[in-house]
């Protein structure tokens, strides 16, 4: 499931200590993947059921997506 957040176009929201946050729809969950660069090399660090803030930010990628198709 983090794979195929991280292969999507997924809203991106900077996280920690220059870290990134991708979140999208993975089935029914939205999923939020905290990634960063080590190298030319994107790492997975984690990956859990976004929060609030992550689904808000996510919906209106999301809304704004659909308004421009």
């Amino acid at each position: 499931e983090a794979e195929a957040v991280v292969l999507s176009d997924a809203f991106e929201m900077d996280g920690h200590s220059g870290k990134k946050i991708l979140v999208n729809r993975v089935g029914s969950r939205i999923l939020s993947v905290v990634v960063e660069m080590a190298g030319n090399k994107l790492k997975i660090k984690t990956a859990r059921d976004s929060d609030k803030t992550e689904r808000e930010g996510f919906y209106e990628f999301e809304k704004n997506k659909k308004e421009n198709i």
